[in-house]
């Protein structure tokens, strides 16, 4: 995964929001604390500029599916403008908007095959 940062709307403390490239097609599995209908997760799957946000998120902003959410880069000097194909819930919200990593890499050439951090999934926490 990787942190985009970037700025929606404007750099207004309460605009910011976490905004993270993944993979789609691993991301629901690696994380099963945090809930998307089967439907929305696939739209998202085929939608290159697709994006998932928080429920509490979607709610602050008043987004519903199909919406568009632009974001002007600082990290990557891109500007996303994303899709919103699925809204997730969790058991304690995050406030975070995910999107295919794939959509920054291919407009900045330094970000392909690049990752900020790893999310992993373990079978038991136990040694």
């Amino acid at each position: 995964m990787n942190w985009f940062g970037g700025v929606y709307k404007d750099t207004k403390p309460q605009n910011f929001f976490a905004r993270f490239g993944t993979d789609p097609d691993e991301f629901f599995d690696v994380y099963p604390e945090l809930s998307l209908p089967k439907d929305q997760e696939e739209a998202w799957k085929k939608d290159r500029a697709g994006c998932v946000a928080d429920a509490e998120l979607a709610k602050k902003y008043g987004w519903k599916l199909g919406d568009r959410i632009v974001m002007e880069g600082d990290i990557y000097p891109i500007r996303l403008e994303l899709t919103l194909r699925g809204i997730f819930t969790a058991k304690l919200p995050n406030n975070s908007l995910y999107f295919n990593e794939k959509y920054v890499e291919e407009e900045c050439r330094f970000a392909k095959g690049n990752a900020g951090f790893y999310a992993i999934l373990v079978d038991s926490p136990k040694m």
